[in-house]
């Protein structure tokens, strides 16, 4: 997994690294998010609209995806901007509002 968002709908390899559903379900209501499940799929979410998701949501998010997201630095993106909380060595840039696809300057 390489990024997390409002809804994250898991594997069961993932789920199997989180600890299981019952502990992603303890975990996901520790840090304010739901978790949906129906039959095998299990979605991991804010607890709100998209409209309302906040930078303290994604921070949550990533906190309990923790375990399952790839560790190895981004170097470059170059698809649609995501809101993803900073880490050191990643590739996390401002983008402008009015250029969903900016341009990458060498």
């Amino acid at each position: 997994m390489r990024g997390y968002f409002w809804a994250n709908l898991l594997t069961e390899g993932q789920l199997a690294r989180l600890g299981g559903r019952a502990a992603l379900r303890e975990r996901a209501a520790e840090h304010g998010l739901l978790v949906a499940e129906s039959g095998a799929a299990v979605v991991l979410r804010g607890p709100g609209p998209v409209t309302a998701f906040d930078d303290r949501q994604l921070a949550a998010a990533k906190a309990v995806l923790g375990p399952v997201l790839i560790d190895k630095p981004y170097l470059i993106y170059e698809g649609y901007p995501l809101r993803i909380v900073p880490d050191p060595g990643t590739a996390f840039r401002r983008t402008p509002a009015d250029r969903p696809r900016p341009r990458l300057l060498a």
